[in-house]
């Protein structure tokens, strides 16, 4: 049985990484990315700020991964506020529209990396 996911932050190092890994056994539905790579799912282009978008994005799938983020240590501290937004407010509007689609139990996966 196939499973249909989301993974939010797919064009960038982890996410395209984790996107690539269950495309063997499972379909994924969409990833949510800001610039489009070659990957054999379906591209959803917009913001993690954008909670309508994301709740349409999650009607379907059977699980979420949330990687999305602002990754340059040089952007975080050239705009700070924004790096701070988009991290917090994103990942707050990710499990509230997990939520209201029926993903806070069992289906939302978070996963982040360390920064140096």
């Amino acid at each position: 049985m196939d499973r249909k996911m989301v993974i939010n932050g797919g064009a960038g190092f982890i996410g395209s990484n984790l996107a690539e890994a269950p495309a063997v056994e499972n379909e994924p539905l969409l990833r949510q990315a800001r610039e489009p790579e070659d990957i054999d799912a379906r591209l959803v282009k917009g913001s993690i700020l954008d909670l309508e978008l994301l709740k349409s994005a999650f009607q379907d799938a059977d699980c979420v991964f949330h990687q999305s983020a602002i990754a340059s240590v040089l952007r975080s501290l050239q705009d700070p506020l924004w790096t701070g937004k988009v991290g917090t407010e994103g990942t707050l509007k990710v499990l509230v529209a997990a939520q209201r689609c029926g993903r806070e139990k069992s289906g939302l996966r978070l996963l982040g990396c360390g920064v140096r």
